[in-house]
C-alpha cells in the first residue's frame, strides 16, 4: 500500500542536505507537491501516480537546484551571512587539515601524485589543453588488437576540452 506521506519525507531527504535549499524552501516544496497530487487525485489518479507525476513535472533535481542557487546569496542576505560564512571557513579548515594529514601519513604517495599532475600539465597536447585528463589513454592502454572486444571503441586523449 502507498503511503504519501512516507513518499514525500523521502523525497524531501533527498533534497535536505543541499544547502542550495533552505527548510522554508524544502516546506514550499512539500506543499507544491501535495497540491498537484491533490489536483491530480481530484481527476481520478491514484495516489502513486499522482506522487510520481507532481514529482515529474516539478523537473529535474539538477534544475532545481540551479534554479534555488540563483537566489540563496540574497536569501542569506536576508537571513544573515555570518552563519554561511563560518560553516564554509570550518569546511576549508577540515580540507587544509585532511590534505596536511594525507601528505605526512602518505609521503611517498603524495610524491607520487604531485609528480603525475605536474609532467601531466606540464605536457603539451595536440588539442591545446593543459589539463592533466589530456594526456593520452594510449599510455596506460595498449591499442586493442582485432580480437579484442575494445577494438571499436575510440581511443586518443583521456577528455576532451
Amino acid at each position: 500500500m502507498f503511503d504519501l506521506d512516507k513518499a514525500i519525507a523521502a523525497w524531501r531527504q533527498s533534497l535536505r542536505y543541499n544547502r542550495a535549499f533552505t527548510a522554508d524552501d524544502l516546506d514550499e516544496l512539500e506543499q507544491h507537491v501535495r497540491d498537484q497530487v491533490e489536483a491530480l487525485r481530484r481527476r481520478g489518479v491514484s495516489e502513486k501516480e499522482a506522487f510520481q507525476q507532481a514529482v515529474r513535472e516539478m523537473g529535474e533535481y539538477s534544475a532545481a537546484e540551479r534554479e534555488y542557487r540563483k537566489v540563496y546569496w540574497g536569501k542569506l542576505k536576508r537571513q544573515g551571512v555570518r552563519r554561511e560564512l563560518q560553516w564554509r571557513a570550518a569546511m576549508g579548515k577540515n580540507y587544509l587539515f585532511i590534505a596536511l594529514r594525507t601528505l605526512k601519513r602518505h609521503k611517498g604517495h603524495t610524491a607520487i601524485n604531485i609528480t603525475g599532475l605536474a609532467v601531466a600539465w606540464q605536457r603539451p597536447s595536440s588539442s591545446g589543453c593543459s589539463s592533466p585528463t589530456s594526456v593520452p589513454s594510449t599510455i596506460f592502454m595498449p591499442r586493442p588488437t582485432a580480437s579484442s572486444p575494445l577494438r571499436s571503441r575510440q581511443h586518443g586523449t583521456a577528455a576532451r576540452c
